[in-house]
Parts: C-alpha cells; structure tokens; sequence
C-alpha cells in the first residue's frame, strides 16, 4: 500500500479511485449500494469538517472567501454537485416528530430540490451519513433515504429528508471528489466543535 503523501487532499482522491475502479463491477454484483455508502461514509464526512468555516477556526484559505463558502449559496440544481437542469431523482420533505420517533414512511409531499441550496442538500446527506440515519426502498433497491434534524435549536422536531436514486447519488459523489480537488484543503489538525451556522446544523 502506497503511502499518503498529503493524507487531507489524497484521501478523498482515493475515495474517488475506489469509486472508478469498482463501481461497475459493484453493479454487477449487486454491491453497488454497499459501495456507494461505504465511500460516501468516509468520502463525505471526512472532508467536510475541513471545508466549512465556522469560529473554531479551521484551517482554510485565510485572507480569502472559500470555495465552499461560494458554492454552498448556489442552488443545487445546476450546482457544482450537480450540473443538471433537472434535479433528477432528487427529492426534498419535511416532517414533525415527537420525542424523536422518526418514522422514514411518515414522510410526504415529497418535492423536488429546485430550491435548495446546496448547503441544505450537502450538509443534510453529511448528517444522515454521520449518524445513520438513512434507509432504503425497492428491491432491487430503487431509492436512498437520508434524514436529519433540520434545526434542533430553532425548530424541535422538524425533521428533513432528501430521497434519490443510486445512480444519481453516484453521480453526485462524483461531483463532490471533483469540487474537492480544487478546495484547498490543509493537512492540519482541527479544531474539535459542534458549532454549524443556520445553514449547518448538526443532527
């Protein structure tokens, strides 16, 4: 095994390498799922807590607006995470839950994420991945569920959940390991905080 020459920027182009070599045959194993999560787990999660800028202060470009605090303004639609004009498989729902009891059936009115931002999309699947809270649908498998707290603080409850297929997820993660290659990212320790800013809250 080669080594890390920089483990911040190489980790998550290795991600991406896993991605390329093995998705297919995934697929033809019926693995693809199982790929796709595994990567996203570590692929997402992992460099996200290095490009978002909050007052505990990360390691980023200093002096200059991040790429991330740029890109995560954008629609998602027609985004860097995913340039298309149709949102695709991507759909958006929010639902009330007492005392935590989220149920993944309860949710409706699913609609498509035209109006998103992509801080909503990206920082919600980075909390569902985080803690576990996603779920599956169909067999074989048609849809990926991610769920999460939209604002804990400022709104108990209220719950949020994105839905879409596999094949659109992966072109998302796709998306994401591309935007990663141009962020910048610093090979320093981070400072440890759960402080998200009204578009970042935590699950």
């Amino acid at each position: 095994m080669s080594a890390y020459r920089d483990f911040t920027r190489d980790f998550p182009e290795r991600c991406s390498g896993i991605m390329k070599r093995f998705y297919f045959e995934a697929r033809l194993s019926n693995l693809e799922v199982t790929l796709l999560l595994s990567v996203a787990t570590s692929g997402l999660v992992i460099p996200f807590e290095r490009i978002r800028l909050d007052s505990g202060g990360h390691p980023l470009e200093r002096g200059s607006k991040h790429k991330w605090e740029k890109a995560k303004e954008e629609p998602f639609i027609r985004s860097k995470f995913w340039d298309s004009p149709a949102s695709g498989t991507w759909r958006y729902s929010t639902q009330h839950f007492e005392e935590r009891r989220v149920d993944v059936d309860s949710f409706g009115n699913w609609k498509p994420v035209e109006e998103e931002l992509s801080s909503r999309v990206v920082i919600l699947l980075r909390n569902a991945l985080a803690h576990g809270n996603l779920s599956i649908a169909g067999d074989p498998i048609s849809e990926l569920v991610f769920m999460s707290e939209r604002n804990k603080d400022k709104e108990p409850g209220l719950w949020q959940a994105i839905k879409v297929s596999p094949e659109d997820f992966a072109v998302f993660l796709t998306n994401w390991f591309n935007f990663l290659k141009n962020a910048h990212l610093k090979n320093e320790v981070i400072p440890e905080t759960n402080r998200f800013d009204e578009h970042e809250q935590a699950a």
